[in-house]
């Protein structure tokens, strides 16, 4: 996820990962200082289509994150679900409500990157690296 994140967003500076040594606080990569307040990004691999069945994953996922938080002495900013996945309607209608409650309930910010916004941000890492020529290559002139 951090190597994924440098491609998607270069401008968020100091993206980290924390090793599960015994946990990892409900973090898979992180931007900010872990005295202050962070962005987190979450992946979960459900894969073909999000269905409602795993909705308590993603309700603990936040839970452990915001827990982890409190106990250790830094706030969350923003928490980012990653799902290789589009969800279905009843899981898009459940995310829909719960991440209003959670947002107001919590104050942060919750998003989705799902497989079309995954794929979104593949493309514009593609075509921004594209731009540039081969990566790992210099390009001479003539």
């Amino acid at each position: 996820m951090t190597q994924l994140h440098h491609q998607f967003n270069l401008s968020t500076p100091n993206v980290r990962s924390i090793a599960a040594n015994p946990g990892d606080w409900g973090i898979d990569a992180f931007a900010g200082n872990l005295g202050g307040a962070i962005t987190v990004w979450q992946s979960k691999y459900f894969m073909h289509v999000t269905t409602k069945k795993p909705v308590q994953q993603v309700e603990d996922s936040l839970d452990s994150v915001l827990k982890a938080a409190a106990k250790n002495g830094h706030t969350i900013a923003s928490w980012i679900l990653c799902i290789p996945s589009n969800m279905d309607g009843p899981m898009t209608a459940w995310w829909d409500t719960w991440t209003r409650a959670k947002e107001k309930e919590h104050g942060l910010v919750i998003q989705l990157w799902d497989e079309t916004a995954l794929r979104k941000k593949l493309l514009i890492a593609a075509n921004t690296i594209g731009s540039f020529g081969p990566v790992g290559r210099v390009r001479v002139r003539s």
